[in-house]
Protein backbone atom coordinates (compact mmCIF):
# COMPACT_ATOMS: atom_id res chain seq x y z
CA UNK A 1 0.00 0.00 0.00
CA UNK A 2 1.23 3.47 -0.78
CA UNK A 3 0.09 6.68 0.81
CA UNK A 4 -1.24 9.73 -1.02
CA UNK A 5 1.33 12.34 -1.90
CA UNK A 6 1.11 15.48 0.21
CA UNK A 7 1.61 18.94 -1.26
CA UNK A 8 2.43 22.17 0.56
CA UNK A 9 -0.54 24.56 0.60
CA UNK A 10 0.62 27.26 3.03
CA UNK A 11 3.05 27.79 5.88
CA UNK A 12 2.84 30.22 8.81
CA UNK A 13 4.93 30.83 11.93
CA UNK A 14 3.19 28.01 13.82
CA UNK A 15 1.55 25.73 11.24
CA UNK A 16 2.25 23.82 8.03
CA UNK A 17 -0.83 23.46 5.84
CA UNK A 18 -0.84 20.55 3.40
CA UNK A 19 -3.23 19.11 0.87
CA UNK A 20 -3.76 15.71 -0.75
CA UNK A 21 -6.36 13.72 -2.65
CA UNK A 22 -8.39 11.10 -0.78
CA UNK A 23 -7.88 7.46 -1.71
CA UNK A 24 -10.66 4.87 -1.27
CA UNK A 25 -8.10 2.39 0.08
CA UNK A 26 -7.82 4.23 3.42
CA UNK A 27 -10.36 4.95 6.14
CA UNK A 28 -7.91 7.11 8.10
CA UNK A 29 -4.76 9.13 7.55
CA UNK A 30 -2.00 9.98 10.02
CA UNK A 31 0.09 13.12 9.48
CA UNK A 32 3.50 13.12 11.21
CA UNK A 33 5.80 16.11 11.69
CA UNK A 34 9.07 16.60 13.52
CA UNK A 35 11.95 19.00 13.71
CA UNK A 36 14.55 18.24 11.05
CA UNK A 37 17.13 15.75 12.30
CA UNK A 38 14.99 14.32 15.12
CA UNK A 39 13.92 10.69 15.10
CA UNK A 40 10.46 9.83 13.70
CA UNK A 41 9.73 7.98 16.96
CA UNK A 42 9.51 11.43 18.63
CA UNK A 43 7.33 12.99 15.93
CA UNK A 44 4.04 14.75 16.62
CA UNK A 45 1.03 13.32 14.81
CA UNK A 46 -2.62 13.93 14.04
CA UNK A 47 -5.07 11.24 12.91
CA UNK A 48 -7.87 12.12 10.48
CA UNK A 49 -10.94 9.97 9.69
CA UNK A 50 -11.45 9.94 5.93
CA UNK A 51 -15.21 10.37 6.19
CA UNK A 52 -14.77 13.53 8.30
CA UNK A 53 -12.49 15.22 5.75
CA UNK A 54 -14.02 17.62 3.24
CA UNK A 55 -12.45 18.12 -0.17
CA UNK A 56 -12.00 21.60 -1.65
CA UNK A 57 -11.08 21.81 -5.32
CA UNK A 58 -10.51 18.05 -5.29
CA UNK A 59 -8.04 18.25 -2.39
CA UNK A 60 -8.31 17.67 1.35
CA UNK A 61 -6.51 20.22 3.51
CA UNK A 62 -4.80 19.21 6.77
CA UNK A 63 -2.47 21.01 9.15
CA UNK A 64 0.64 20.17 11.16
CA UNK A 65 0.15 22.29 14.26
CA UNK A 66 1.68 23.43 16.60
CA UNK A 67 5.05 24.27 15.11
CA UNK A 68 7.71 26.73 16.24
CA UNK A 69 8.56 29.83 14.17
CA UNK A 70 11.69 29.70 12.01
CA UNK A 71 12.24 25.96 12.45
CA UNK A 72 12.86 23.35 9.75
CA UNK A 73 10.38 20.47 9.89
CA UNK A 74 9.93 17.18 8.10
CA UNK A 75 6.37 16.02 7.40
CA UNK A 76 4.96 12.79 6.01
CA UNK A 77 1.69 10.89 5.93
CA UNK A 78 0.53 7.29 6.17
CA UNK A 79 -2.82 5.78 5.24
CA UNK A 80 -4.68 3.33 7.48
CA UNK A 81 -7.13 0.79 6.03
CA UNK A 82 -10.29 -0.51 7.75
CA UNK A 83 -8.31 -3.42 9.27
CA UNK A 84 -5.84 -1.01 10.91
CA UNK A 85 -2.98 -1.78 8.52
CA UNK A 86 -0.73 1.22 7.93
CA UNK A 87 0.75 2.05 4.55
CA UNK A 88 4.38 2.82 4.02
CA UNK A 89 5.00 6.52 4.70
CA UNK A 90 4.63 8.81 1.71
CA UNK A 91 7.53 10.96 0.63
CA UNK A 92 8.99 13.19 3.33
CA UNK A 93 8.65 16.92 2.73
CA UNK A 94 11.05 19.38 4.40
CA UNK A 95 9.53 22.77 5.23
CA UNK A 96 10.73 25.86 7.12
CA UNK A 97 8.09 27.63 9.19
CA UNK A 98 7.88 31.40 8.81
CA UNK A 99 10.42 33.47 10.70
CA UNK A 100 8.84 36.59 12.17
CA UNK A 101 10.04 39.84 10.65
CA UNK A 102 12.39 38.47 7.99
CA UNK A 103 10.36 39.78 5.04
CA UNK A 104 10.43 43.20 3.35
CA UNK A 105 8.40 44.69 6.20
CA UNK A 106 8.42 43.83 9.89
CA UNK A 107 4.90 42.36 9.62
CA UNK A 108 5.92 39.91 6.93
CA UNK A 109 7.76 36.69 7.56
CA UNK A 110 9.29 34.17 5.24
CA UNK A 111 9.16 30.41 4.84
CA UNK A 112 10.53 28.04 2.26
CA UNK A 113 10.14 24.47 1.08
CA UNK A 114 13.42 22.62 0.85
CA UNK A 115 12.11 19.41 -0.66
Amino acid sequence: MTCPSIELFDVTETAIQLRFKLCQTYSEYVLYWKEYGNDWARADSTRFKADALRAKDGYVHVEANPCLPGVTYEVRMVGVDTDGNMSEPGRTMTVDTVTPGCGPSESTGCGCVVS
